[in-house]
């Protein structure tokens, strides 16, 4: 039940802030810069928690420490939805992020308990939980806005929270697989990760909001993150029980399941940030009917999972269905491109082919090639890796999405939801744009698959 659990509540409580995210500023007194930062910093502190969740792990075990975590994240909630100001709820959400950066990881890891076919059947639980609290934030979130207020966003996921809290009692306290070599210099490993986190993370929100105005010193900024994160990774691999020891991970395998994971998060990311700016601002559809696009489709994804999950075991073959999942999302964009507000078939279909199709194709056929060849014993490090980039990915994703956007309307970020003309003009060019990048990814990963694939046959 916990791998349902865990990223169910990871999923909601993130899609629910994000669709409220106009009536969670409008309550808290906040501005689209200061939610901006809010953002960033939160995706600062999930990093750097991420990064350390073996070591706590090693020092508290799991079930201590995933207590302790949806703790926090419970916490976090009850403060978010009694604050009086955009600093209350700032502190709040840096509490649950701070509780919630484990759950991800933790529900991947608890599968390693699992041995056989029992392990393939609970790798099928991890997916669920992903589409359900994803495909149901906008529903409840749009019921939330309509009736409740933006504090019930927050006061929603309590109750999942505590039966998560009350289920971890069953839960092993061990890992998985103990490493002989537990996790040492913590210090060591953060202080090249979190200033290069920070700054990237800083960059690329200032990039956003005032890409003229901020210039060459964000982009200075956000290159010196990059130099600290190569430094991170350079410092950290030679390291064998260093916080994360890369050397003893990373495969040919890997690098090219990450590359898949960054296509995948990047664009994920920028659908997620567009799709509900043109649906609700562009096209001006209801808050209610933009929760049952986007969350109805994003549920059409649990027998898209089945399937896929079928198909790789059958035929495993992953360029054909990462080409699949890139001609979808091209397809999605298509319609979108050309359709109006009362063609809800057609906009239904494109969610669709974008949440159900693209999302699992593309992330499940990574999820089921990255981490073939990883060793149990550093199984739960190279998985938080994993999700640093899905951090990293998704800011990136967003960041660009909105500076695309604004480049072509010729206007700030903070005027274009309340400009629909400029956004049914601009969107259309937008959405070419995003199908013409996920094309080439595309086609460059399904290349370097077949590279990859003919290089073992030949050493087999």
């Amino acid at each position: 039940m916990l791998i349902v659990l865990l990223p169910m509540l990871d999923y909601l409580q993130n899609v629910m802030l994000m669709f409220g995210a106009g009536a969670i500023l409008a309550g808290s007194g906040g501005t689209l810069a200061d939610f901006g930062q809010l953002v960033a910093a939160c995706a600062v502190v999930s990093c750097v928690m991420i990064a350390a969740h073996r070591w706590c792990v090693q020092r508290l075990g799991y079930r201590r420490f995933l207590q302790w975590s949806l703790g926090m994240l419970f916490l976090g909630a009850v403060c978010c939805a009694l604050a009086d100001g955009f600093d209350g709820l700032l502190a709040g959400r840096l509490l649950q992020v701070l509780g919630a950066s484990a759950l991800f990881t933790a529900a991947r890891v608890q599968i390693q308990h699992y041995q056989g076919p029992a392990r393939g059947q609970a790798i099928l639980l991890l997916p669920l939980g992903i589409m359900l609290g994803a495909g149901s934030a906008p529903l409840l979130a749009a019921v939330c806005l309509e009736w409740l207020g933006w504090r019930a966003l927050f006061c929603l996921p309590a109750p999942l929270i505590l039966l998560a809290l009350w289920f971890t009692r069953a839960m092993p306290a061990h890992e998985p697989v103990a490493d002989s070599q537990p996790s040492s210099g913590a210090a060591a490993g953060l202080l090249w990760l979190l200033p290069g986190v920070a700054l990237w993370l800083f960059a690329l929100e200032q990039v956003r909001q005032v890409p003229l105005a901020a210039g060459g010193l964000s982009w200075g900024l956000g290159m010196l993150g990059c130099v600290l994160l190569l430094g991170h990774v350079y410092q950290q691999s030679p390291r064998q029980r260093g916080l994360l020891p890369y050397a003893r991970f990373v495969s040919a395998h890997y690098l090219w399941g990450m590359a898949a994971y960054s296509c995948g998060y990047v664009l994920a990311a920028g659908m997620a940030y567009l799709l509900p700016l043109y649906l609700l601002h562009g096209l001006q559809l209801s808050v209610l009917t933009t929760g049952v696009l986007l969350g109805g489709s994003t549920l059409l994804a649990i027998p898209c999972v089945a399937l896929h999950f079928v198909l790789m075991r059958r035929w495993p073959y992953a360029a054909r269905y990462v080409l699949l999942a890139m001609l979808a999302l091209a397809s999605a964009c298509s319609l979108l491109a050309g359709a109006g507000s009362q063609n809800i078939v057609v906009l239904l279909l494109a969610c669709t082919l974008c949440h159900a199709v693209f999302m699992p194709f593309l992330l499940g056929t990574a999820a089921a090639t990255t981490f073939v060849r990883v060793e149990e014993q550093v199984f739960s490090q190279a998985y938080q890796a994993k999700n640093m980039l899905r951090e990293l990915a998704g800011a990136l994703g967003v960041s660009w999405a909105g500076l695309c956007l604004q480049a072509l309307a010729g206007l700030p970020n903070e005027h274009l939801p309340i400009m629909p003309q400029v956004l049914q003009q601009v969107m259309p060019l937008v959405f070419t744009g995003v199908a013409v990048v996920a094309l080439l990814c595309g086609g460059l990963l399904a290349w370097q698959r077949h590279r990859l694939d003919t290089k073992v046959r030949a050493n087999a």
